[in-house]
């Protein structure tokens, strides 16, 4: 099999964020059409483009006024930010997520939360907001490992305790308390905790999921809910995430090094619909990389650091 160089910054420093090592953990096939190849679909998902300007528009709030009550003009702003950022994404016109929909939501959100019961920590300055992140885990062989992504927040309770989290909003249309429930487990919030610790060099105690519902307006469902919750983390637990997402790595490393990624047929088919790389999964082995080359998919060139 021929694979591109394995992206090493440096010659020896292999960087990874949340999303491609989700594309691991999904399918090591998965992993080298995204990880290896970066490569992803060229169709944008209108539920993506609405959770990023969702972010967009609490990333604006909350940088501008920690966890007070927003002005009537800085509601009007943010409902401008909204539609510059949809001036840059192409939705289907039968789709209901529109610009118009992602304002509601933000209408609906700054209403139920007017005034927070938690303060954003300072640091370098400023609210920590949309915080960027590069941590090293440690080394698979002779490669060092390290973690990168942003976080939505990093947040200190009202309370009088010293009850300090990383908060990180969701966007979604699955509403109901067992929403929550695969956080508990979650290799992106263990991630976080573990990465704001060594970065702010203080016990974090969780995550808090700021969970915002958004559905499809019906005459007799509920459109918009907001839901929170607060998930607690060991250090035991991070020291085992780490040592879990470690291993993980040297499995992909290991493909790479010998030429072959497996294919795992679980996600295939899952619970938000079929896998990106479906149709190239279902090709002959010598037609798949000319349709993972074609215009179906493009250059992944997201970066959580810019």
């Amino acid at each position: 099999m021929n694979l591109p160089a394995l992206p090493l910054a440096d010659g020896n420093t292999f960087f990874i964020d949340n999303s491609r090592f989700e594309a691991i953990t999904k399918c090591h096939r998965h992993g080298e059409y995204v990880v290896a190849r970066q490569r992803v679909s060229a169709d944008e998902k209108s539920a993506l483009i609405l959770g990023s300007a969702a972010h967009l528009a609490l990333k604006y709030r909350y940088a501008k006024f920690n966890g007070n009550e927003m002005d009537e003009e800085s509601m009007t702003r943010q409902a401008m930010l909204i539609d510059k950022f949809y001036e840059k994404h192409e939705i289907p016109v039968t789709e209901y997520r529109t610009a118009g929909f992602c304002q509601a939501l933000m209408d609906a959100y700054n209403k139920q939360w007017v005034r927070e019961e938690f303060t954003f920590i300072p640091f370098g300055g400023q609210n920590l907001v949309e915080e960027p992140f590069t941590i090293p885990l440690g080394k698979v062989g002779d490669i060092n490992i390290v973690w990168t992504g942003r976080v939505d927040g990093g947040i200190q309770f009202l309370d009088g305790q010293d009850n300090v989290y990383v908060l990180d909003h969701k966007t979604t249309s699955m509403g109901g308390e067992a929403y929550f429930s695969e956080y508990y487990t979650s290799s992106q919030m263990k991630g976080y905790v573990f990465s704001l610790q060594n970065i702010l060099k203080r016990k974090i105690k969780g995550v808090y999921i700021n969970a915002l519902f958004a559905r499809k307006q019906t005459k007799t469902g509920k459109g918009f809910e907001f839901q929170r919750k607060r998930i607690d983390f060991s250090q035991e637990l991070l020291d085992d995430w780490r040592l879990n997402t470690l291993q993980i790595i040297s499995d992909f490393i290991h493909d790479y090094k010998r030429g072959y990624f497996p294919m795992y047929t679980t996600q295939c088919i899952a619970k938000f619909g079929r896998c990106q790389f479906h149709d190239v999964c279902t090709m002959d082995p010598s037609s798949r990389m000319e349709n993972l080359y074609s215009s179906q998919y493009k250059d992944d060139i997201w970066n959580p650091l810019h």
